[in-house]
């Protein structure tokens, strides 16, 4: 199915130098080999221009034969989803307004001006590098953990090292040690050079940009508010014989693509940790104990005996939690 990824790749490329569309992958597309994730993040800064990139991924993903295309709740920025009957296979257009750090704003510091990589897609190697770089690793960066054990800094970034030092160099003191201990290995000295270098981008953002700053901060408080009321995936209440270990070893053979985290329990858990899972587009599932039912409201509720008897019963279930996935989220389809 890499090939349908890639199909899809080339076409919304098209699409984005057809309309003259200002934006940059920031994951989930690697510039130079061309491996394909889980989704296409897609920084487009102008709000008529995500819609527009939204409206055609949702032909285009109908086009290529997904039985469910679901345009989800904008709070996280505006996304279009398709997944196909056969196997479940997914796809995701995912267009992010603003890319921060904290207080600091990735556009201030890196500009969207970039280079075309795989398939024809817009890359910006300062945006790439805020977003996974700084913002997913910001934390290990604090803390003074290494960051490569699993993973090493994309060839992309390390042949344009000339740009990310011209970004920082009004923020860090030493630009270019900042940039080369970012990417390079993961020795006590960089660690330290790593910290110092973060610390002093996000004050000296607030002192150059304190408005700016103050509103990133409000505006990603108010988002995590309004996340609560903003729902994209089903809560599952399910009356089975299956043990949670044997239901969430189906559901995630299937439905982990869809999605990104699937918790299966016996128990209700709070209601703001349910809220919290369903806004990120992760899948609770409550299994009721024998003669006991569910204790909260639920988006779907299922009677099904021995899932693991037939493939059959487990497709039946499967494609119902994507047809409420759907109707959950027919208010935000693009007209």
């Amino acid at each position: 199915m890499h090939c349908l990824k890639k199909n899809i790749c080339i076409d919304i490329a098209r699409f984005i130098i057809e309309h003259n569309i200002q934006c940059s992958v920031l994951n989930g597309v690697d510039p130079d080999f061309g491996k394909i994730g889980r989704d296409l993040d897609l920084y487009v800064p102008s709000e008529n221009e995500r819609i527009k990139l939204i409206i055609f991924s949702h032909s285009l993903l109908k086009r290529y034969g997904a039985r469910w295309v679901v345009t989800m709740h904008p709070i996280w920025g505006d996304r279009c989803v398709g997944v196909w009957n056969n196997d479940y296979f997914y796809f995701e257009l995912h267009t992010i307004s603003s890319v921060n750090l904290g207080p600091v704003v990735a556009s201030r510091v890196f500009g969207i001006a970039g280079k075309t990589g795989a398939y024809g897609l817009p890359f910006s190697p300062g945006m790439m590098f805020f977003k996974q770089v700084l913002n997913k690793k910001m934390r290990a960066i604090l803390n003074g953990y290494s960051l490569w054990d699993t993973d090493m800094p994309s060839k992309f970034l390390l042949e344009n090292r000339d740009s990310l030092y011209q970004g920082v160099a009004p923020f860090v003191c030493n630009g270019k040690k900042f940039i080369n201990a970012l990417l390079g290995e993961d020795s006590n000295g960089h660690k330290k050079l790593r910290r110092v270098g973060l610390i002093s981008i996000i004050f000296r953002f607030i002192a150059a940009h304190p408005i700016e700053a103050f509103n990133s901060q409000i505006r990603s408080f108010v988002k995590k508010i309004i996340s609560y009321f903003s729902p994209c995936a089903p809560s599952v209440s399910l009356n089975t014989t299956l043990s949670v270990c044997e239901v969430e070893k189906h559901l995630t053979q299937k439905l982990l693509g869809v999605f990104p985290k699937i918790i299966v329990t016996h128990s209700s858990y709070s209601w703001a940790f349910r809220k919290w899972m369903q806004a990120r587009q992760q899948l609770f599932v409550f299994v009721a104990n024998p003669g006991k039912k569910c204790g909260f409201a639920v988006d779907l509720q299922a009677d099904i005996g021995a899932l693991s008897n037939t493939d059959k019963e487990l497709k039946i279930f499967c494609d119902l939690i994507m047809d409420k996935m759907l109707e959950m989220n027919a208010k935000w389809a693009k007209s």
